[in-house]
């Protein structure tokens, strides 16, 4: 009877990282690659920022293996590392650069919703414009990115109570402006995006 060959958690190949296995790094590169880029750009809207924080954020993670708790999950850790190097670019940023309008569409499913790509896009775009930095931040984390509660406080430095005010405030602010369009089509901005007026 043939084996069937599993595929290791990352947690498994992280394990082997520390173990020298170089190779099971270039498994981990492959599988958050991706989705690490793509917070990223969200985060400092700007592409090619974002290609560069993301070779930064592997080449510390890398370097500092031997740290990661392999009873912890991956994800929130390398996030973490993300998030991190996004808040000291900004911080260094001049000004806030535009949306790169190259940029290509999310590969990821924006807080999973059944809706069609269109409003997906909206609502993000919405979200980028109406909300505060904070509550950006944590709503792209734990809805675009997938991470828990925790991992979102731990790559935000924030904590755990607070993560959850600002999500319940930039759901209900998003909700508000959903709601208005909906109800008119003069809230639908130039640029694709719901009105953020405060009520």
């Amino acid at each position: 009877m043939p084996e069937i060959a599993t595929t290791p958690s990352d947690e498994a190949l992280a394990q082997r990282v520390q173990g020298g296995d170089s190779a099971a790094f270039e498994i981990l590169i492959d599988r958050y690659g991706g989705r690490i880029h793509g917070y990223l750009r969200r985060r400092v809207r700007d592409y090619h920022a974002a290609e560069d924080l993301t070779q930064a954020t592997f080449v510390r993670a890398y370097r500092q293996i031997g740290r990661f708790d392999t009873r912890r999950r991956f994800a929130g850790w390398i996030y973490t590392i993300a998030a991190r190097l996004a808040i000291s670019h900004l911080r260094q940023a001049p000004v806030e650069s535009p949306p790169d309008p190259r940029e290509p569409a999310d590969e990821q499913d924006p807080g999973r919703q059944v809706m069609d790509l269109e409003q997906r896009e909206m609502l993000w775009k919405t979200a980028s414009r109406c909300l505060s930095e904070n509550q950006h931040h944590v709503l792209v984390l734990r809805y675009a990115e997938g991470l828990s509660l925790a991992e979102t406080a731990r790559a935000t430095g924030l904590s755990k109570i607070y993560v959850k005010v600002l999500l319940h405030r930039a759901r209900a602010r998003l909700a508000r402006a959903w709601r208005e369009a909906q109800g008119t089509d003069t809230a639908v901005g130039t640029r694709g995006a719901l009105d953020c007026r405060e009520t």
